[in-house]
């Protein structure tokens, strides 16, 4: 067997470890089948994405590439927006299999392929193949990865999967720049891109910054490397126009276009006491039982490795080979630092002068790239620890040390929190100390007992790891069997850990009761408002104002802060309504539906507008400030008068009246109308308003038509007398020469992969043909000694 493959062998062996380590921390909802979804109840997967996956299933189904979501928020951008993930591979599973298991497939690929690319990542630095099993074990299970598939953060998942392979091409392009691994870089850069998360694109980003700057400084050819990796970067740009571009030129309308403010950036941001996390995983409580009762929410603020991993890692930062460990705790003490926010002035900085920067909040994602470099770290200690069979006194006393302080604080605690008795004088003065520690740590005491008395056991967990490494790293010397069993504690640590935040709730795609009634009784075309799952009605043809996403037009939300105030409407959820806003019939909002009140569950609102009417009379605003201030004027009536921001064409006249419209065909991205006025009139649409709507007539050389911001949020049209038989139609801007880029750049990067195939192929022919000739010449001519 060549050491070609063994290597090719043993590498194979490794994922193979990673698909059972997978299916062993999602075994117990594969073994429940439908309708349980590897998440917790009311979590992301079941209140959007899951509804997102439907929705786009069910249109690619029937022949059709949707632009637009007309269910949410009285219409948004749909692939434009990311979270569509409509060109991911793996989201194809959702057009064959039912939705809760083709969830359930989304997540597990997701982590499988992360943990795979580690192991490739690792293999690629040199690391032995249990090293680096253990690498995309400790990346795959860690707290800042894994908690994810908690909510069902599924693009956030499917984005960094695909980060080890980026950073394994950057490690080749700075060894030996080669057009190979720029087309494999540039490919699972693309990959990222469709994977619809697009902090997860920056984010990697950002992280393969300063890696590859320190990096260029020990390459052997910099400018070839340097000019590869831009390449790898604009290939990328290439491959993903058709969702990159869009996407891009979308963010103009967003809420947070310009970016967003430092504060609202800052949220998530990481607590320092929440790095303990790191090693006792319960230390602040769970998503279930105990709740969590640390800042935040606790995938976003959890980085669990593990007490065997930090070990290897501490080795490995110091006893590796320099290649194996250059930089890499340096970068990942870097990000640590961007993930604290505002606690160290290097996040304001970066806020202010690196470019995208401020486009995003959750400064503690930075730390799923910290996490994989520390994985590399503990994979690096283990094989040195494997070959020089000696741990440093210094590394096994720290371990102890912790063991018995720790130890020491509980015992101290379990002192302080039993009655007193006239055996224990101190104990007063106990319970002083106590009460200072409490006071100036930064959490409040646990709320429950049951709470503390997890956080015991977590603590007595972390002992008993700690003592046992002791105990191995001590025996280290005996041979490797000690190094072998240190691993399989670490993979167990990991193992226990996911199992036990991996939740199963049912998913169940019925609309609640009240709606179900509401939608059987009262057809037509109007909108709801549920307090409740908010996204549910997409799967049932129903038509909402509000939804559960993080992207809105611009327009639309400003609009609708303004409607609710002084309480408002949250940003990513439900829409809670106390008062009713007069407006709300220009969305065509008919019922709120809230079924947690009972016989109260629904309250349906008078008179909402139809889809298209004609206006006659019209205010003209300066601006869309001066629009927004207008529309919200008490008595201003939108069945009246539309305020425009510019002066229309033709101008509508404010004595007509009359007029008839009639909607022909409606579909995700387009709309149909015949429409008959005497007068010169608006037609007014209420749909939200994006500037990718296109307006075209149906006639033979019909009139050219325009579509206007109306009410600041909303469409008009302005129409001459007459007959008009139009067309709207959404298409993103940039979404057509993107799709033209990306099919050509993806059939250039198919030719030239076959080309180099080939040509790899014929250079191992001639190369055996040469062998062949050698060895026929020494047959004949034997080399003789001198």
């Amino acid at each position: 067997m060549t050491e070609r493959t063994k290597t090719c062998l043993t590498t194979l062996a490794a994922i193979a470890g990673i698909a059972a380590v997978t299916l062993t921390v999602f075994g117990r909802v594969l073994w429940h089948g439908d309708p349980y979804v590897a998440t917790y109840p009311g979590t992301d997967v079941i209140l959007q994405y899951a509804q997102y996956r439907y929705f786009a299933a069910m249109e690619l189904l029937q022949g059709d590439f949707p632009q637009w979501n007309p269910y949410l928020f009285c219409g948004m951008p749909y692939h434009a927006t990311w979270q569509s993930a409509l060109l991911y591979p793996i989201n194809v599973v959702y057009l064959a299999l039912s939705i809760q298991t083709a969830v359930n497939i989304d997540l597990m690929a997701s982590v499988f392929l992360c943990g795979t690319f580690m192991v490739l990542w690792a293999r690629g630095r040199g690391l032995s193949a249990p090293a680096s099993f253990f690498a995309g074990c400790v990346t795959m299970l860690s707290g800042a990865y894994y908690c994810h598939v908690q909510p069902g953060h599924a693009s956030y998942l499917a984005g960094f999967a695909w980060a080890p392979l980026v950073f394994l091409a950057a490690d080749k392009l700075l060894e030996s720049p080669r057009l190979t691994w720029v087309l494999l870089g540039a490919m699972a850069v693309c990959m990222q891109i469709f994977g619809a998360h697009p902090q997860a694109v920056y984010v990697t980003a950002f992280a393969m910054g300063p890696y590859c700057l320190l990096n260029l400084l020990h390459a052997r050819k910099r400018f070839r490397s340097g000019m590869a990796l831009a390449a790898m970067g604009l290939l990328a740009a290439l491959l993903g126009a058709i969702q990159l571009w869009p996407g891009v030129f979308a963010s103009d309308e967003s809420s947070r276009a310009g970016g967003v403010g430092i504060n609202f950036a800052t949220d998530f941001s990481m607590p320092p006491e929440n790095f303990l996390t790191a090693i006792v995983p319960g230390l602040f409580g769970r998503v279930d039982t105990p709740p969590y009762w640390g800042q935040w929410l606790i995938w976003e603020v959890h980085v669990f490795i593990g007490i065997t991993a930090l070990a290897f890692a501490l080795y490995g930062a110091r006893w590796a080979p320099r290649e194996q460990r250059r930089y890499l705790l340096l970068i990942s003490v870097f990000l640590a630092a961007v993930s604290v926010g505002l606690r160290t002035p290097l996040y304001g900085l970066l806020f202010h002068y690196a470019p995208g920067f401020n486009m995003f909040r959750v400064p503690a994602r930075y730390l799923v790239p910290a996490t994989m470099f520390v994985g590399l770290l503990a994979a690096a200690g283990f094989d040195a620890l494997r070959r020089r069979r000696h741990v440093p006194r210094f590394l096994v006393s720290i371990l102890a040390a912790s063991v018995c302080a720790t130890l020491l604080a509980l015992a101290f605690h379990w002192y302080v929190t039993t009655p007193a008795d006239a055996v224990r004088p101190a104990h007063a003065f106990l319970r002083v100390v106590h009460a200072w520690f409490a006071a100036h740590w930064p959490l409040t005491v646990p709320p429950t007992p049951e709470a503390s008395q997890h956080v015991v056991r977590g603590l007595l967990m972390a002992c008993l790891v700690g003592a046992t490494l002791v105990v191995l790293f001590s025996l280290n010397r005996v041979g490797r069997w000690p190094a072998y069993a240190a691993l399989c504690l670490g993979v167990a640590e990991l193992v226990l850990f996911a199992r036990a935040n991996t939740g199963m709730a049912p998913f169940e795609t019925a609309l609640p009761e009240p709606l179900a009634a509401i939608r059987q009784d009262n057809p037509g075309d109007y909108r709801v408002l549920l307090a409740a799952p908010v996204n549910q009605t997409m799967m049932h043809d129903m038509y909402s104002v509000w939804g559960y996403d993080s992207w809105l037009l611009g327009r639309y939300y400003r609009l609708m802060s303004k409607m609710t105030a002084p309480t408002g409407i949250e940003l990513g959820g439900c829409g809670y309504l106390d008062h009713f806003n007069p407006l709300f019939a220009m969305l065509r909002l008919r019922y709120y539906v809230d079924p947690n009140l009972g016989d109260k569950a629904v309250r349906e609102f008078p008179d909402p507008l139809p889809h298209a009417l004609i206006v006659h009379d019209y205010k003209v605003a300066k601006d869309a400030d001066e629009s927004l201030k207008m529309t919200l004027e008490p008595g201003f009536d939108p069945r009246k008068t539309v305020i425009l921001e510019q002066e229309p064409s033709p101008k509508p006249d404010p004595n007509g009246a009359g007029g008839r419209v009639q909607v022909l065909d409606l579909t995700t991205d387009t709309l149909t109308c015949e429409v008959y006025t005497e007068y010169p009139a608006l037609l007014l649409i209420t749909d939200a308003y994006s500037r990718d709507w296109r307006v075209s007539s149906l006639k033979p050389a019909g009139e050219p038509y325009a579509i206007l911001p109306a009410n600041y949020a909303l469409r008009a049209i302005p129409l001459s007398a007459g007959r008009h038989l139009i067309r709207m139609v959404y298409t993103p801007r940039g979404f057509v020469a993107g799709a033209w880029v990306s099919a050509l750049s993806w059939f250039a990067a198919f030719l030239l992969g076959v080309w180099m195939v080939r040509r790899s192929r014929r250079k191992t022919a001639a190369l055996h043909y040469a062998l062949e000739d050698v060895s026929a010449d020494l047959a004949v001519n034997p080399v003789r000694p001198v």
